[in-house]
């Protein structure tokens, strides 16, 4: 058996390979600032990416440190692969051609989806792109793959936000109700997965402008009752004015203030059910700051947009807005952050969040 030729090099981007089924030959695998020579592939193991050299030692190493892989026998994915830096729509076009023809192994597909989202987002075609990232994600639902979603998200009002949305639901509708993810995912909940997509789902319905949707997507992964609305604030049970007390409010704020999330947000989905505007933004801002303090942003998130989406005209609207904002900013989302700042500036001008949104002029002086 010939010995393992690898060599010191700079690397770039990052590749991903998920294994099921019958590992692949690879000619070429450069990762971790080298390059390994007639190995197979094995897949994902966890987070990381393995593969097995010619002298049978298993290699596994961070995803983000791999940067090419060069399949024997597959010369459009090759071809792909030397193109992506370079020439996006080439790259994405024998992606397409190399998952028509030549990655159907179950090693290897999943291995062209990764590899095919970002070329197809620069080259615009960001629904496909999406497409491509959900067949993956469903495949291996970890924090890692989570993070390659497209990032060239469509202007609002685009087409493509909707199909997109839509495309979520059909995944979401396909993936088991509960229980653990097992596998590569740990003790990932099949629920928390499919809650993830969904709050992503809302966002893009908001900024298709499918505000009746989102609201009503929005209230179901609230908590929430669904209602008959398709979007409208939650009814006010019978007997009841609607007005959410500071004395009701105070088990939830104590809960909330000693840890115990679970207790807080049960506590604000039962009021949620017969209380006016008021009280429910009161009520979607305390479940929003349960859900960061139980260390879950995306629903934390899904909540503060909650206010804005229904009650538009509430005087806490900017503040919910901005409360998001910062949230996806902790959570790397930054373009989503500023579209959520600029929503700010856009919709309540003179609230001081606004303010605080709007781009400082320079204190340097003027030469």
């Amino acid at each position: 058996m010939a010995f393992v030729r690898y060599r010191k090099m700079a690397v770039a981007g990052a590749v991903l390979v998920l294994g099921l089924g019958v590992a692949a030959r690879a000619d070429t695998v450069v990762a971790d600032g080298f390059t390994y020579d007639w190995t197979l592939v094995l897949g994902l193991r966890g987070d990381k990416f393995a593969f097995r050299t010619q002298q049978g030692k298993d290699v596994t190493v961070d995803l983000g440190t791999v940067s090419k892989i060069l399949i024997d026998k597959a010369p459009d994915f090759n071809g792909a692969e030397e193109a992506r830096d370079s020439d996006a729509k080439k790259a994405a076009a024998l992606y397409r051609e190399a998952l028509s023809q030549e990655m159907n192994a179950a090693t290897l597909r999943p291995m062209a989806w990764w590899r095919s989202i970002g070329p197809t987002d620069a080259d615009g075609r960001w629904t496909d792109a999406v497409g491509l990232f959900l067949n993956l994600y469903a495949t291996c639902p970890t924090e890692a793959i989570w993070k390659l979603r497209p990032t060239h998200v469509p202007a609002k009002g685009s087409s493509m936000l909707k199909e997109s949305a839509d495309l979520i639901g059909k995944k979401v509708a396909a993936l088991p109700q509960a229980g653990p993810v097992g596998g590569a995912a740990g003790e990932l909940n099949w629920t928390e997965v499919r809650k993830r997509l969904q709050t992503w789902q809302v966002e893009l319905y908001t900024r298709a402008g499918e505000t009746q949707t989102a609201a009503r997507l929005a209230r179901v992964l609230s908590g929430a009752p669904a209602e008959d609305g398709g979007g409208a604030a939650a009814p006010v049970a019978a007997g009841s004015n609607g007005q959410i007390t500071v004395v009701e409010m105070a088990p939830i704020e104590d809960a909330i203030k000693t840890g115990h999330y679970e207790t807080a947000i049960g506590e604000a989905n039962k009021l949620l059910e017969g209380a006016d505007a008021e009280g429910a933004v009161t009520l979607f801002l305390a479940k929003a700051r349960a859900y960061a303090g139980a260390k879950e942003p995306e629903l934390a998130v899904a909540n503060y947009l909650r206010v804005p989406i229904h009650y538009g005209g509430s005087k806490e609207a900017a503040g919910a807005l901005a409360s998001a904002a910062e949230l996806q900013r902790q959570l790397g989302h930054v373009a989503e952050a500023d579209r959520l700042l600029k929503e700010i500036q856009d919709k309540y001008p003179d609230s001081p969040e606004a303010l605080k949104a709007a781009p400082q002029p320079s204190t340097m002086p003027t030469p």
